[in-house]
């Protein structure tokens, strides 16, 4: 199996009618490219298409043909670009593994896979459109049956093997020789996708005019590595193994880049895989994982006086489970404490757009107090209570209330003007 590609909502929505002209070409490269995939006698009279939203994105259907549908995708081309090489690398790889849809033929300048069609909640009980009802036993089940199959899914993509990234490492390394400096546990591989522009949560580093440009950024910082090294270092450890592990990660594992099989017993698929890179497996709870089931969660358990499944504790269990590490409760507090401060860390308190920052922007002295108070967390019973009390992924009550206060005696992670 293969990953979708730099598309890449794409599988799920298609939009667009498409002339006679098109559909023929389209219809043609299908039929003769899956003639020995389940196609054969298929003519391309037999066929209809639709455009996704990429322009480049096709779904073609044969009712009689097996599978029925299919997606057949331009690439423009080989890959040139450290973003298009990459990104090829780690489909052949997730593919290998099977965590991502089929990729059935190639040509040169596109590729035929299955189509999956579903996304993760497509059509399932979700509280933001509020079809889930807390109090029907049916639909928690079928909410915790799916934050089980997601932990099982960032299991399989954390198994996925790191070697198709090392070319790319190495590339960094010698064209940026800052990077080989820094700890293997950084995330700075994760910005290779953004050589052009920042991630969306990046608006700091605009407010503060610098650069977001990943190669520029690494030039700054290597005329001073020091202060990136201190950022690095100050980001909490993972205190549960298997987050702390360099692994295959997805980098941006959102449930719009999780499909889902029509066949149960196939499970869960990732797409858009752009953004993997081999960094610890912590990023991936973090990136995407808060976005799951956390109204669902407050609704449960308001309705029930503060009782009812976590669905964040089964998802972390499930991951710990499918790689055969130990998951009993001990095990699971100390995954989901990770979890919570890692979030915290870089989500709340801005470390990733600091990453950005030159070293005479960086309040250093604000990143050793914010990550000396976290490091406490944990040997604190009462503290870690806290953080471990509220049934969900996102950062809890009590760190949103640490940000409060660090904001009240000390600068934001900028140094900016007469801050």
């Amino acid at each position: 199996m293969a990953a979708l590609g730099p598309a890449d909502g794409e599988q799920k929505r298609p939009t667009t009618a498409l002339g006679v002209r098109k559909v023929r070409e389209v219809a043609k490269i299908v039929c003769e490219g899956m003639q020995d995939k389940g196609w054969r006698g298929i003519t391309p009279q037999d066929v209809t298409a639709e455009q996704l939203d990429n322009k480049q994105v096709y779904k073609v259907t044969a009712v009689a043909a097996n599978p029925p549908s299919v997606i057949l995708k331009f690439r423009g081309g080989a890959p040139v670009t450290l973003k298009e090489r990459k990104t090829e690398a780690a489909a052949a790889a997730f593919g290998a593994a099977g965590v991502s849809p089929d990729r059935l033929v190639e040509g040169e300048e596109w590729h035929i896979e299955h189509w999956i069609g579903a996304t993760l909640f497509d059509g399932w009980p979700r509280a933001e459109d509020g079809t889930f009802d807390p109090k029907d036993a049916a639909q928690v089940e079928k909410v915790l049956h799916a934050a089980v199959a997601l932990g099982r899914l960032a299991a399989r993509i954390h198994s996925v093997p790191t070697d198709w990234f090392q070319p790319f490492r190495e590339e960094e390394v010698m064209a940026h020789p800052v990077l080989g400096a820094l700890c293997d546990t950084n995330f700075l591989w994760l910005y290779q996708y953004w050589r052009q522009g920042a991630p969306g949560n990046a608006v700091l580093a605009r407010e503060a005019g610098l650069s977001i440009d990943f190669d520029e950024t690494m030039r700054r910082h290597a005329k001073d590595p020091e202060p990136l090294k201190k950022i690095l270092t100050a980001i909490p450890r993972p205190r549960c193994p298997a987050l702390s592990r360099i692994v295959t990660c997805h980098g941006d594992l959102w449930f719009c880049n999780v499909l889902r099989s029509p066949k149960p017993e196939e499970g869960l698929f990732a797409c858009d895989v752009e953004s993997a890179c081999a960094m610890p497996a912590l990023w991936d709870w973090m990136h995407g994982q808060i976005e799951y089931f956390e109204k669902e969660t407050e609704l449960l358990y308001e309705s029930n006086g503060g009782e009812g499944p976590s669905f964040a504790r089964a998802m972390v269990e499930a991951y710990l489970h499918e790689l055969g590490e130990p998951c009993g409760k001990d095990e699971v507090d100390a995954a989901v404490f990770d979890i919570r401060s890692f979030t915290d860390t870089m989500y709340i308190r801005e470390f990733m757009d600091v990453v950005y920052a030159g070293g005479d922007k960086i309040n250093l002295a604000y990143v050793e107090e914010f990550a000396a108070r976290m490091h406490k967390n944990w040997d604190d019973p009462v503290l870690r209570k806290a953080v471990l009390d509220e049934p969900h992924l996102s950062p809890s009550s009590y760190l949103t209330d640490l940000n409060k206060h660090l904001n009240a005696i000390k600068p934001g992670p900028y140094a900016r003007g007469d801050a």
